[in-house]
């Protein structure tokens, strides 16, 4: 009987201590999923701002077209795949490449990977996809910390 009520104290100091440290990785979740909102908000706002300065240009009567603007040949598609860099993201990062090759289609031949996280960078070594040099990555990493 003894053996049992010690057991039961066990188990329930255990669940305890178990539900705390649930709640506080709740608490740190939430306060990350805050941040992400926001900077989402911000984001949101910046390429709206590019919308109206991209629909400005094309709406302008130009005698001469900017070689930027003129239709031409598709050679190479850059995509930058943004991963966690450790655990507790597994389901965001598998969801985020079964998107990738759904858009790819699995065709590596015209496409130079971007990748921001551990996760991504694997992914693209053991897919054997381009990579962006390292000065391109940290020239996107200075960008995504400039706008996000």
């Amino acid at each position: 009987m003894a053996e049992s009520l010690i057991e039961v104290k066990t188990r329930i100091a255990s669940t305890k201590k178990t539900h705390q440290i649930t709640k506080a990785m709740h608490m740190v979740s939430s306060s990350k999923v805050k941040k992400s909102e926001k900077t989402y908000k911000r984001y949101q706002d910046f390429m709206h701002k590019i919308g109206d300065l991209v629909a400005t240009v094309l709406a302008q009567e130009m005698e001469e077209v900017h070689p930027i603007l003129k239709p031409r040949e598709v050679k190479k598609v850059a995509y930058l795949l943004i991963s966690s860099d450790t655990g507790l993201a597994g389901s965001y990062n598998s969801s985020i490449f079964k998107h990738f090759e759904k858009i790819t289609g699995g065709n590596k031949d015209n496409i130079v990977l971007g990748t921001i996280g551990r996760k991504a960078f694997a992914y693209g070594l053991n897919h054997h996809y381009e990579l962006l040099k390292a000065t391109d990555q940290n020239l996107v990493k200075q960008m995504v910390k400039q706008f996000g």
